[in-house]
């Protein structure tokens, strides 16, 4: 799912709720960091800036009744390593071989690219069957 899937839910902590946000992103091939977008100007940012953990949701739905046993789900728990513009930096490089789109949005001066050490990869299948993985 990880290289199948280019969009996340990306969950990060608000002052009174969570806050969900539709992100596109690319993990590392050692599965230990994932990259993302993000303008500064957002409540996401913000968020991120107040408290680092954040949390991602990937999931193989089609939006079909199956789903409910056929799609897996697989959450993602990490803290933010880092936030830079990425110009002409290689997780800008890394970044955009995933997402070629979003070059025009990474020019943007508003634009940051945010890192995510991963801790833990929570995945469901079958509704019920559930797998961890650690990292580090």
């Amino acid at each position: 799912m990880l290289l199948s899937q280019y969009f996340a839910v990306l969950c990060t902590r608000g002052k009174t709720h969570p806050y969900c946000s539709l992100i596109g992103f690319a993990v590392t091939e050692d599965l230990c960091s994932i990259v993302f977008s993000t303008m500064k100007d957002t409540r996401k940012y913000n968020n991120i800036l107040a408290c680092g953990n954040v949390s991602f949701l990937i999931d193989s739905r089609k939006n079909r009744i199956e789903d409910l046993k056929d799609a897996n789900a697989l959450s993602v728990l990490g803290e933010v390593k880092s936030v830079d513009s990425g110009i002409d930096s290689e997780r800008r490089k890394f970044f955009l071989a995933r997402h070629p789109n979003l070059t025009s949005f990474l020019d943007d001066p508003n634009t940051v690219l945010v890192t995510v050490d991963v801790s833990r990869y929570i995945l469901v299948t079958r509704f019920q069957e559930v797998f961890e993985l650690e990292i580090g």
